[in-house]
């Protein structure tokens, strides 16, 4: 399908050490040694008789080698069961959206895709991701087209036309008056509501806000810059994959920021309303017209690059997302570079299954590092445009303190 060639097969191979395959042909042997004895395995005879022994032999002696002969630790094994995984669901994919490969499976062949494709055996063997389930409501892998001949598929399809989009906010950014994971409780009541701390509130997320636009006038004005570059760069090479990356990244944090800016102007709102409500209340009208009045539609800023370059303004909360990212795909590259080096101690023990795990660590790894890579560069540019902004800011002031002394 893809012009892979297989490498030839070795019958026997000579290892320094006992490996998983010696293990399970030393069950297999020891099934069949205990076939030839007449009196074990009552009521099985002839070729099914020294077939099943040595098939059951293999598998207890490769379970047996996994304990005694391999003992990776806990950690790895979930790593390397997690790593297949993943793998093997991106190749079924492959092969399912490849008509004219899977046109020359056999019938078992097809079957086998099925099971292992199919929204409906995805969502047998999961029950529990059936929705609600704190975002484990996805099951990847499976066709996009709905099977309508099962309920179960027509809620997975369901599921499958939402697009997800998830904005993470520090802890206690939202943590405004009556305001509970970003959403009013409505836990108030116009009587015991504190104004001066609805007014703190308000102040403080216009601010955040301000803030916030500013930044995303670096982000878009960057993201447009590096865009070019990429379309001018025709040749594909792993220069431009990694510019991929760090383009996608940008996207996802201009996204973001410009989510995050309406979040903030719907708190801004609200607490404008929540203020105007105090005083209706006060003066004894009715809360209705109070509702019909001050609603009004989201405003977005017009003169935010104006804004940042009168305040010089450095886009600190992107930098600081950007190097908590970058942090946190240098600490699973470290873990998998462990695991990886883990697993290569053991491939001598193992066998080829510790083998093919490993490489496929190996390019989660170098996918890895194409990320952090990417990332890095976007850290240096955006901490630039922060220490150059503070740089003008102190400018600003000591130009301010000459002119008034």
């Amino acid at each position: 399908m893809e012009g892979i060639q297989p490498k030839p097969g070795k019958l026997w191979e000579r290892t320094q050490h006992w490996t998983l395959e010696d293990a399970t042909l030393g069950g297999g042997a020891l099934g069949i040694f205990m076939a030839l004895n007449p009196r074990a395995l009552p009521g099985v005879r002839g070729f099914a008789r020294f077939f099943g022994a040595a098939t059951v032999g293999c598998a207890l002696g490769f379970k047996a080698g996994q304990a005694f002969v391999v003992r990776l630790p806990p950690p790895l094994i979930q790593l390397f069961d997690q790593t297949m995984t993943g793998f093997q669901q991106k190749e079924y994919q492959k092969l399912h959206d490849n008509d004219k490969a899977k046109a020359s499976l056999s019938r078992i062949g097809k079957l086998a895709l099925w099971y292992h494709t199919s929204q409906v055996m995805g969502l047998l063997r999961n029950p529990l991701q059936i929705g609600g389930m704190g975002g484990m409501g996805r099951i990847s892998g499976g066709p996009t087209q709905p099977v309508q001949s099962s309920p179960l598929a027509a809620l997975k399809a369901e599921m499958d036309r939402d697009t997800v989009i998830q904005v993470e906010f520090k802890e206690g950014e939202l943590a405004g008056p009556d305001v509970e994971n970003g959403f009013r409780a409505y836990q108030d009541d116009l009587k015991s509501r504190d104004a001066s701390k609805i007014q703190d509130w308000l102040e403080y997320v216009k601010d955040l806000k301000e803030k916030t636009g500013a930044e995303l006038q670096y982000v878009s004005g960057h993201l447009a810059q590096r865009e070019h570059e990429f379309y001018r760069h025709v040749e594909e090479d792993r220069e431009k994959d990694i510019l991929r990356r760090e383009l996608q990244l940008l996207n996802s944090m201009a996204a973001d920021s410009v989510t995050r800016h309406a979040i903030l102007g719907y708190h801004e709102q609200d607490a404008q309303k929540q203020l105007k409500q105090i005083e209706q209340a006060e003066s004894s009208a009715r809360l209705d017209a109070v509702s019909q009045t001050i609603t009004t539609s989201h405003e977005t800023p017009h003169h935010l690059a104006e804004v940042a370059q009168v305040n010089h303004y450095g886009p600190h909360l992107i930098t600081e997302r950007i190097r908590t990212t970058w942090s946190r795909q240098k600490e699973l590259l470290r873990h998998l570079e462990q695991a990886i080096s883990r697993g290569s101690s053991l491939e001598s023990e193992g066998g080829t299954v510790i083998v093919e795990r490993t490489k496929h660590l190996e390019r989660d790894a170098e996918q890895m590092r194409k990320n952090v890579e990417a990332t890095e560069r976007l850290l240096r540019w955006f901490e630039e445009q922060v220490r150059e902004a503070s740089e003008a800011s102190e400018e600003v002031k000591d130009s301010d303190r000459q002119n008034g002394a």
